[in-house]
């Protein structure tokens, strides 16, 4: 009997020491929040043009793999781009989707934000939408970001591998940064001959740093990289709307003709073990996530 009871107190001082460990490490991040510390303060998740299915496949795979465990809810945002006569279909299947989520789910996330913003069917297109939308998330157009410290901007494709993935990318948010995400990770031979060869890039581009990534949009620095730098001198090297918003930093920040500007900046652009691009690249969850950290996967083609 006394064993017994000495199991008991043992296991209600674990269950005491849990709760207290979670309450104080909510409490950190409050404090962070409110002395506008850099922390994750939202997820944003933008779509566009055929991108509906793709969220809510990704949106199903979150009551399998909890996002959090000790954080503080986190804001999301779903960004939508459409023309004036929407799918509402879509839109309502996706909104469902959300409030669908297990209840373990919905604790790691609020409020739930809603933006949108009309595009016109020509530049409703992966090239055009991407861009449009990531500059409207980083300028201060959307309300809801107008206070954002640093966000994940989760494309529809990305998935998680590992429960408590928000948690991880929330660990990641620290030190100086302004980009922080992954370079391609998949097999070389499906996209960098096709893609130079197409593009007339120089080899080094594989190395930029994917879209689906952390940002620091709340430090100035990024919108005056982006706006006052790279996006002038992107539109006058390949023209105006043909190249990527993302392997634009890269150019921009490495070409050796802006070197006297980019040095200011060149170690503010970052690579995270926690995100992978694996684009067009078949892979299964037990390799990619052997010896890694990863926490979530971009693109690619998982094996059932």
């Amino acid at each position: 009997m006394l064993r017994m009871n000495y199991l008991f107190v043992n296991n209600e001082y674990i269950k005491i020491a849990a709760v207290l460990s979670t309450r104080l490490a909510r409490c950190f991040l409050s404090v962070a929040l409110l002395t506008n510390a850099l922390h994750l303060s939202h997820v944003v998740m933008p779509l566009y043009a055929g991108q509906g299915q793709k969220a809510i496949n990704n949106l199903a795979q979150w009551s399998n793999l909890i996002p959090c465990q000790l954080q503080q809810p986190i804001a999301f945002v779903l960004f939508c781009a459409h023309q004036e006569r929407i799918d509402r279909s879509v839109r309502s299947n996706l909104y469902n989707a959300l409030y669908k989520l297990a209840q373990t789910v919905q604790l790691c996330f609020s409020p739930y934000i809603q933006e949108s913003t009309v595009l016109d069917g020509v530049h409703n297109t992966h090239l055009i939408a991407s861009r449009v939308m990531f500059e409207m998330v980083i300028n201060g157009s959307l309300n809801s970001l107008k206070n954002a410290s640093a966000i994940l901007y989760m494309e529809p494709d990305t998935r998680p591998v590992r429960s408590h993935w928000l948690d991880a990318l929330a660990d990641d948010v620290r030190g100086d940064f302004l980009v922080r995400g992954s370079i391609y990770m998949g097999d070389p031979q499906l996209i960098l001959h096709p893609y130079l060869v197409q593009h007339n890039r120089s080899p080094s581009i594989a190395y930029h740093v994917n879209g689906n990534a952390l940002y620091n949009i709340g430090d100035g620095r990024l919108l005056k990289l982006y706006v006052t730098l790279v996006k002038p001198w992107a539109e006058n090297t390949f023209g105006r709307h043909l190249s990527a918003y993302d392997t634009d930093f890269w150019d921009f920040l490495f070409h050796i003709s802006n070197f006297a500007v980019a040095r200011e900046y060149i170690h503010l652009y970052q690579r995270t073990g926690r995100i992978l691009n694996m684009y067009r690249t078949r892979w299964s969850l037990t390799n990619i996530t052997r010896g890694r950290d990863v926490v979530l996967v971009h693109g690619g083609h998982p094996e059932q």
